[in-house]
């Protein structure tokens, strides 16, 4: 049984900031947005069951843009300046594809709903009882947030904004929520706690209490992980099912090692999430044809400090993210980011640098396709003799190789490894 406490609001917190990846910083949309969002709830004495949602659905609300460099740097702009294609002629694209990628789990299909309409103006969509409370107002919180500007003081900001919303309240905003927001926002902490990024964790352990309301199982926490996996494999045509694929072989590889239950678990969860820092890559980086120039391979070598940092924050999460993050780490030390050598990576992490080379030799990179048997091979115990990775796990990869070969089969395209 995999025993551990998971603290879910920490889990949605961090794995959030995933969302927030840019080539070199977080922006915290996301976290900013909750925090306004939960002031109008407060206002409006939301009840406990309407806010936890609310809180979850605000730190996720633009999940469905994460595969598309270019789409999350359009809607870091003024909402004003940047016009997204619908679907269906209501539902703005990355509202629908993030409740596309949160509709069919257990744990997010509420979530998914309030997602899929936290655009839509109240005058179009009044009469639609369907909608839910916690949509109205991300869509409200979301517009002032972007409404900010980071270059100047937001005092000098607040009452232009609050007037801006006042007049368009019954147009893009249900009245109520403008009636609340205007009593929250005639404070200034409640402006300056939006952009002071040291009030985020105190704005969390506020609202702490919430977590009680989402108890997850170890299941969860897998769901949760696949859906982060099909996020991260969708930013590029070449990354095709990747994570899963490195995942299986992973826990292939640790089961032959003789990993625990709860090990094996642990792997599992690794590879789904091992590449969850790439989405601090542009797109056109990752489908680059030809080889990287300096820049370009700076924004590579960056992907796998994110995907530490993320996973860090999760209690209970210190081996998935070792496992996951070190796995561009060489034996020799001349990986990367954190340069360990052979004494300082666990077996989980070596397993997963090997699974990760397998995978991606295996499928097609965006300037080749993918490479024979006898050439992965060669390849790999190459990397073996240069002192790269563990000789143990090729030497089951060889024995193996119709086994390991039939868990990708089918697995597509696949991620280039630079």
């Amino acid at each position: 049984m995999w025993e551990r406490h998971i603290n879910p609001l920490n889990v949605i917190k961090s794995l959030s900031m995933a969302l927030e990846l840019l080539s070199s910083h977080l922006s915290f949309h996301h976290w900013r947005v909750a925090m306004i969002a939960m002031e109008i709830a407060e206002e409006m004495k939301l009840s406990y069951e309407d806010s936890a949602l609310l809180l979850q659905a605000a730190l996720l609300h633009d999940i469905g843009a994460a595969p598309s460099w270019n789409i999350r740097m359009k809607l870091r702009l003024k909402s004003q300046t940047y016009k997204e294609k619908k679907i269906e002629n209501r539902y703005i694209e990355h509202a629908y594809k993030g409740y596309e990628f949160l509709k069919g789990s257990d744990r997010f299909s509420n979530i998914a709903k309030i997602i899929l309409h936290h655009h839509e103006s109240w005058r179009d969509s009044k009469n639609d009882k369907n909608i839910p409370i916690q949509s109205r107002i991300l869509h409200l919180a979301d517009w002032v947030d972007l409404a900010i500007d980071s270059e100047r003081n937001v005092l000098l900001q607040a009452e232009c904004i609050r007037n801006d919303v006042k007049k368009m309240s019954g147009r893009l905003f249900m009245p109520e929520l403008v009636t609340a927001f205007l009593a929250a926002s005639g404070k200034e902490s409640f402006w300056l706690n939006i952009v002071n990024k040291f009030y985020a964790e105190t704005f969390f352990e506020h609202n702490e209490y919430y977590r009680m309301t989402m108890p997850y199982t170890e299941e969860d926490i897998i769901d949760i992980a696949g859906i982060y996996a099909n996020i991260i494999d969708e930013a590029s045509g070449f990354t095709y099912n990747h994570s899963r694929s490195v995942s299986k072989i992973a826990v292939f590889l640790a089961e032959e090692r003789g990993f625990s239950e709860n090990e094996i678990k642990d792997i599992m969860i690794a590879g789904l999430l091992h590449d969850i820092g790439k989405l601090s890559i542009p797109n056109s980086v990752l489908e680059k044809p030809s080889g990287l120039n300096d820049e370009e391979f700076a924004l590579m070598r960056q992907h796998t400090y994110y995907t530490y940092r993320i996973l860090e924050q999760i209690d209970g999460f210190e081996q998935i993210a070792q496992w996951a993050a070190y796995h561009h780490e060489y034996l020799d030390g001349s990986g990367y980011p954190f340069h360990y050598t052979a004494e300082n990576l666990p077996m989980g992490s070596r397993i997963m640098a090997v699974a990760d080379i397998f995978v991606a030799l295996r499928e097609d990179r965006p300037y080749r396709k993918g490479l024979s048997e006898d050439k992965i091979l060669t390849i790999m115990r190459e990397m073996v003799n240069n002192n790269k990775i563990d000789k143990r796990l090729v030497k089951i990869i060889s024995q193996n190789y119709k086994i390991v070969s039939f868990l990708v089969k089918g697995s597509g395209t696949g991620q280039d490894i630079r």
